[in-house]
Formats: C-alpha cells, structure tokens, sequence
C-alpha cells in the first residue's frame, strides 16, 4: 500500500498538470502544401503553398484560416475564371482564404470577414477555384470538406501589418 500512494499521488499530479495546460485557448502556425494540379488539360507538379491559424480551445479546433497569396505566374493561378482572373488584376493583394469554424455563434467566419475588410479587403466568390481544388486528390486528405473558400482583393496596399483578433484569443499577423 505504501507503494501505491505515490504512484497514486503521481497520476493525479500528472493528470492535474495536463488539465491546467489543456484549459488554454491558444493559436497554431503552420503551413499546408496541394501537390500538382490540372487545368486545361495541363498538368503541373508545382506546389501551391498555404499558410494555416489555428484557434485552438483545448484539444477542440474553434477556428481555422488557411490563406495563401497567389503568384499570377504559378500554374495554380489557371484554376480561376476568366472573371476570377479580371478582378484579381485589379487588386494590389490577393488572398485565397479555407475558413472553418466549428461554432458560428462563437468565433463566425463573418468575423473574421470584417477584420480583413477594416484592412482594406473586399469579399470574393471564387465559384471556379473552389470547384478544382474541390477535385484535387488532396482536397480530402487535407480534410478540407468543412471549408469555405473566399477571396480577398485589396485595391490599395496598406502600410499597416495585417492582423486577426479572436475574442479571448492571441493577436495574430498575415
């Protein structure tokens, strides 16, 4: 019996000290590759490279927003429409954004929407680009099902960094 208290004593220690680090909310950065893609009846091996913020509460994934600038020379940029392709001619920084949010009541993706518009971004529906990256192979293994894509076009560039604020969360910078 002596023996097992501090066994016992350990594992309620240990499990005290896991539970205080598990009531955090806390934020993530990190990056997401698509591998090739096809358009046109081209077919590339490029890679199209995202940058992902997490918004984590606990283990719990609250809010995710992958974003990536779009390089018109990248192979990539042949998933846009003719129309898709006109209006990003007209911005000075383009963003393709994946929003997932597990409770819109809590953290919504129009949040975030208006934190980008404050920066000079305006809303973009990219009907053609969701559809191909819809059809990409890795579209599933990235678990993107959830996601919605939007644009951004930004007419001016604005000196200011750009930054997302989640009510109870870190400041993070694009």
């Amino acid at each position: 019996m002596k023996k097992l208290i501090p066994l016992i004593m350990i594992l309620f220690y240990g499990c005290s000290v896991n539970y205080a680090n598990l009531s955090t909310n806390n934020v993530q950065q990190s990056e997401m590759v698509l591998k090739g893609g096809v358009a046109g009846g081209e077919e590339w091996r490029d890679l199209f490279v995202f940058k992902r913020l997490s918004w984590y509460h606990e283990l719990t994934l609250f809010y995710d927003f992958i974003y990536a600038r779009v390089d018109k020379e990248s192979k990539f940029f042949n998933w846009f429409s003719q129309r898709e392709k006109d209006l990003f001619a007209t911005c000075e920084d383009f963003l393709v954004t994946l929003n997932y949010a597990i409770d819109e009541s809590k953290i919504s993706r129009r949040d975030v929407s208006i934190q980008l518009e404050a920066f000079g971004y305006k809303e973009i529906s990219l009907n053609q680009f969701d559809k191909n990256l819809k059809l990409h192979p890795d579209f599933e293994s990235l678990s993107f099902k959830h996601y919605k894509v939007t644009g951004y076009c930004q007419d001016k560039v604005r000196p200011k960094e750009v930054y997302l604020t989640l009510t109870g969360f870190k400041t993070m910078s694009l």
